[in-house]
């Protein structure tokens, strides 16, 4: 989604500055997510184009955001953690546990 963001506004010519607003939706994105995975757990998982957010300019506010969401008040909260890691975990649950898995 952000990464979409970022490709529109680049392509359309929007100046770098309010392109850099929408890390701000990355930090409300997270803390959003964080708070609904009470329950259920949710994936929070940000799409970042180095074209886009790569630049030089751009860094700074992006290190920001990720910096934000990795506080250590947020920490005993998160999985910080790999795709092959989740689908390890997946396979240790108990047949039936994951809907829609080949069990159910």
């Amino acid at each position: 989604m952000l990464e979409n963001l970022y490709s529109l506004m680049a392509s359309k010519g929007v100046p770098g500055p309010v392109v850099d607003k929408l890390n701000t939706l990355l930090v409300d994105q997270f803390e959003e997510m964080l708070d609904q995975s009470e329950r259920p757990p949710l994936v929070f998982s940000p799409a970042l184009h180095g074209f886009n957010v790569g630049q030089p300019h751009r860094m700074r506010n992006l290190r920001r955001a990720l910096q934000h969401c990795l506080q250590p008040k947020y920490r005993e909260r998160l999985w910080i953690t790999s795709g092959g890691a989740i689908a390890d975990y997946r396979m240790t649950l108990a047949p039936g546990i994951v809907p829609g898995g080949p069990e159910s």
